[in-house]
């Protein structure tokens, strides 16, 4: 996984890049997260919403092409209802979006590249209310693969120059459970970035 960060890195930095035409930004995005796979409890497993929140670069490749590589916090996770136990988990990454913003005209673009992500924390919530047991810390994050690697694809808006919304899927490649083979993130984001 860091070797495609290194390549991909490497590559951006070695095109022709006019500091003047370089940017910086801030992101915030809300999402609702699933997990999808033959273990992820299936019709029993459902979105949760979610945030992420970070920073990232903007660099020109080509007049129409930009590449953003990025380091975001996001919260990933689903809600099931397994033997009418509700059950929710809340999983922090640190995400490492590389995308590609191709634009098409002034205003739109479509945006896509890899995301290699890390595990930060992690919580897992049984039932509600009073009868609510919460597992968290070391013995929630156990349960759980450090890395993920996704695929992000979307359409971006500008309204200005200086701002853009963005419609994003993310769909994870890489199965996250330590006790299944078969559990990956999915995640539908709407996220606003800020050049400045």
């Amino acid at each position: 996984m860091l070797r495609i960060l290194f390549l991909v890195l490497a590559f951006a930095f070695s095109t022709s890049i006019n500091a003047q035409d370089i940017k910086y930004g801030f992101r915030l995005g809300f999402s609702i997260t699933t997990f999808e796979g033959e273990d992820s409890g299936g019709k029993d497993t459902n979105f949760r919403n979610g945030f992420s929140l970070g920073a990232f670069t903007s660099l020109p490749i080509s007049s129409a092409i930009r590449f953003e590589p990025g380091v975001d916090f996001a919260t990933k996770g689903a809600k099931t209802n397994l033997d009418n136990v509700n059950s929710l988990v809340r999983n922090g990454y640190l995400d490492i979006p590389l995308l590609f913003d191709f634009q098409l005209g002034e205003r739109f673009s479509i945006i896509g590249g890899p995301q290699p992500s890390f595990l930060l924390s992690s919580a897992m919530i049984f039932g509600e209310g009073d009868d609510k047991i919460t597992v968290k810390g070391d013995d929630a994050k156990a349960l759980w693969k450090d890395n993920d690697i996704a695929g992000v694809f979307g359409l971006g808006y500008s309204p200005s120059k200086t701002l853009q919304i963005q419609l994003i899927y993310e769909h994870g490649f890489a199965n996250i459970s330590e006790i299944s083979s078969s559990v990956y993130n999915r995640a539908i984001k709407t996220t606003v970035k800020a050049y400045f």
